[in-house]
């Protein structure tokens, strides 16, 4: 076995990695399509790089072009100023890093599995060099790969909560180790909720929906009334809510018998027992043709151009007092019964800080297009390996005042529990 292999010293000098440029290479063909893995960023594209820590962006009210003049051959028209009505949004974007470090029981650990590589290698006939080397990129690359699935986690987390809890709120519990009691607001007009109780969920998470509420015909009201707004409105109307919201919707009553009149000429709508039996043809129409039956059916219902449902799970760490460590539980970063009413397409930037980068005698990679970077450091006096990144950035919705929020479940409490009215779902 090479005697190079046997500290561990310099591992990216051993697999060949001694410069930004070399490593830069091994980052993009093997790590950088994890970058896009699980990534849900829709409706929000990156602002350029930027230098300072704060951002701004400008808002428009109510803009409407008038016609121009007509006058004869020769003459011009009296320039005459306008006014558009402007508004300033500034706040802090904050970074976010990921550090993993190795130091003399992870080297033996990796000496020991190396040394197993080299044997069984020899006896498969190859050169021991090479099986150690693939068990050094393997072992490099499972190391490396929480850089990219971090950063794209907490990219997802942003835009999620910045698009459904309209700001992103920083806590011990949520963000162990970093800064806490910290939010980043999204600057949505209170104005532009409303609160509905459509159905409450009890803690067993049994729904018992409002029987009186119509959704169909609330979003189709809401959504008309934006497309015939030719001043403040929008003609091109997204619709976007989370699977969680989406399936309890589904089940509503009301979108039921929707669902169960279409198309039903011997249903009268004014009749209950029609009513009740258009539920029950509406369920089984969902259980014929699929879910995505009752996605575009409501869609198509209450006018909206696109209709969006998320389904992304990220990973939080939560302390085990038990264990003594930090478990990885699946967490979703949409606020469920919620529903989001904005234009179709981009709506918001990721705001982002350009990286300050070492000299280039330094081992180091860029990622999500040189918006952030990865630092390979190695303390000769401790025998300790540093790989650490860093990446600035804060999803900001730049249009606030066109996104109209529905929130529309309520969480029963006890007493509610124990006296409950209505249909039951879920």
């Amino acid at each position: 076995m090479d005697a190079r292999f046997l500290g561990l010293d310099n591992l990216a000098v051993t697999l060949g990695l001694g410069s930004h440029k070399t490593f830069q290479t091994y980052y993009e063909s093997a790590l950088k399509d994890r970058e896009t893995i699980g990534l849900d960023i829709e409706g929000f594209e990156w602002a350029d790089p930027q230098i300072d820590f704060d951002y701004e962006f400008l808002e428009g009210e109510g803009y409407l072009s008038a016609t121009a003049t007509y006058v004869d051959l020769y003459s011009d028209p009296l320039p005459r100023g306008r006014k558009t009505k402007l508004k300033k949004y500034t706040g802090g974007i904050p970074r976010q890093k990921w550090v993993e470090n190795y130091g003399e029981e992870d080297y033996r650990k990796e000496l020991i599995e190396a040394n197993k590589a080299a044997t069984l290698g020899a006896l498969r006939g190859e050169i021991p060099e090479n099986s150690i080397k693939e068990y050094l990129w393997n072992r490099l690359f499972d190391r490396m790969k929480q850089f990219p699935d971090r950063h794209s986690a907490s990219l997802t987390e942003q835009v999620g909560n910045m698009k459904f809890k309209r700001q992103l709120t920083l806590t011990a519990e949520n963000n162990p180790g970093g800064i806490t009691d910290v939010t980043y607001k999204s600057h949505i007009p209170d104005d532009n909720i409303t609160k509905q109780s459509w159905y409450t969920v009890d803690s067993t998470g049994k729904v018992t929906y409002v029987t009186t509420v119509d959704p169909i015909e609330i979003l189709m009201e809401k959504i008309y009334d934006l497309k015939t707004d030719k001043y403040r409105g929008y003609t091109n109307v997204c619709l976007e809510m989370s699977n969680t919201t989406y399936l309890r919707l589904m089940k509503h009553p009301k979108v039921l018998q929707r669902i169960g009149f279409a198309g039903e000429k011997s249903l009268v709508l004014s009749n209950q027992k029609d009513q009740n039996a258009a539920e029950k043809v509406g369920w089984e129409k969902i259980l014929t043709n699929g879910i995505d039956y009752a996605k575009e059916f409501i869609r198509v219902a209450v006018g909206a151009d696109v209709m969006i449902v998320h389904t992304n799970i990220i990973g939080k760490e939560v302390w085990n007092a038990t264990e003594k460590n930090y478990d990885v539980v699946p967490t979703s970063p949409y606020a469920d019964d919620v529903i989001l009413v904005r234009p179709s397409g981009i709506i918001g930037k990721i705001y982002n800080v350009a990286p300050v980068r070492p000299d280039r005698s330094a081992i180091f990679g860029d990622i999500f297009g040189g918006k952030g970077i990865i630092e390979y450091i190695y303390d000769k006096d401790n025998r300790t390996q540093k790989w650490k990144s860093e990446l600035t950035c804060l999803a900001v919705p730049t249009m606030p005042k066109k996104m109209i929020y529905y929130e529309i479940g309520n969480q029963a409490s006890e007493e509610d529990e124990g006296d409950k009215g209505g249909d039951e779902g879920e």
